[in-house]
């Protein structure tokens, strides 16, 4: 990853259909007098996950000049904390 740009642009373009699906779903999904559903609650969480995941990716990078990868290491249906944040040294 070059910059703080592409850790953001590679969390946004790991959209899935599914995803995508869920987010419709979750517009439909909100009661009445703006409270959310249990999915759309899920699915903000899920958004949240990722907004403090691309922000520690960009401070690893910027702050500590390291490479980092985010690692899928279980599926979600066992784990919601799915995700492992790794860091190696720039290679030139």
């Amino acid at each position: 990853m070059g910059s703080a740009g592409d850790v953001s642009a590679a969390t946004s373009a790991t959209a899935t259909a599914g995803e995508l699906q869920e987010e419709e779903e979750e517009e439909e999904g909100e009661e009445a007098g703006g409270q959310l559903s249990a999915t759309a609650m899920v699915q903000v969480g899920r958004q949240c996950k990722e907004l403090l995941d691309a922000g520690r990716a960009a401070f690893v990078q910027r702050e500590l000049q390291l490479h980092p990868h985010t690692l899928l290491y279980c599926s979600e249906t066992t784990s919601a904390e799915n995700h492992l944040l790794l860091a190696s040294v720039a290679t030139s």
